[in-house]
């Protein structure tokens, strides 16, 4: 407390606030601690009152706009894992589109033709009932991959091929 009564007085006399002049430059170059953040404090003040508006910073770039998730995107991810996080368009939930193919790889595991032009395959060979024509949903799994359900509840883990 007794250094701070005396850096108010050698604020007073030392500030160039007194003359109307603070500015940033001044306010450095003061030796006293005290009095520096005093000055600060004042340059501050005036700059939000509108008495001396400092000089406008350069505008920060723009975000870039941002993207849609589109479902043609869905799943991408398995197909090229070599796009940067930034670069990546925003993901979606799930899709919901009709299958317009099946047919069988060497391993008895289906290969599913969508709508939408996708191309999704099964991961596990488990037999169940999906024919062409079928309404189906793909979903996110909680542990990584995709579940694709058919409206009567049928459901395959897959993995998308393009």
């Amino acid at each position: 407390m007794r250094l701070y009564i005396p850096s108010i007085l050698l604020f007073g006399l030392l500030c160039p606030c007194a003359s109307g002049a603070v500015t940033p430059e001044s306010c450095a170059a003061m030796e006293d601690d005290n009095a520096r953040l005093a000055c600060y404090d004042t340059w501050f003040a005036s700059t939000r009152s509108g008495a001396a508006p400092p000089a406008t910073p350069p505008e920060a770039p723009q975000p870039p706009a941002e993207q849609k998730p589109r479902e043609a995107d869905f799943g991408q991810e398995q197909v090229a894992r070599r796009t940067p996080p930034s670069e990546r368009p925003p993901q979606i939930e799930e899709i919901r589109t009709t299958i317009t193919k099946i047919s069988q790889r060497a391993r008895r595991e289906a290969i599913y033709y969508l709508a939408n032009e996708q191309v999704w395959t099964q991961t596990n060979y488990r037999f169940v009932t999906i024919r062409e024509g079928d309404s189906v949903t793909i979903k996110k799994a909680r542990l990584g991959g995709y579940i694709l359900t058919t409206e009567k509840g049928a459901s395959t883990r897959v993995k998308r091929l393009r």
